[in-house]
């Protein structure tokens, strides 16, 4: 165990302490001791980026695509676009779940 010093009054005590023992003022933890930002959730984010990628190629290759005679686009859209630029973007939100679900379940 090693000693730190208090910011307030100075003195040096355990830094197993949380507070100061002799000015009694809180303290933050060690650097050792924090805990990542993340919370430990760091591969929730890129799951739900993912699925929001997939979700967003799903609804415009529905719409592009003209199978609803109802919501078809007011403009002219280019077939390379549902070709490619789509499933494209649906194998990119794909890859990145998977990804965070790597990343987050291992060590």
């Amino acid at each position: 165990m090693a000693d730190r010093q208090c910011g307030y009054c100075g003195k040096t005590f355990s830094d197993k302490f949380l507070q100061c023992p002799y000015c009694r003022e809180e303290l933050r933890a060690p650097a050792g001791a924090r805990r990542s930002p993340t919370g430990g959730l760091s591969g929730a984010k890129y799951i739900r980026r993912g699925l929001l990628y997939m979700l967003l190629a799903g609804v415009c290759y529905y719409l592009f695509g003209g199978y609803d005679p109802l919501l078809t686009p007011p403009f002219s859209v280019e077939p390379w676009l549902t070709d490619y630029a789509l499933p494209a973007l649906f194998l990119g939100g794909l890859g990145l779940a998977v990804f965070g679900v790597i990343r987050r379940y291992s060590g």
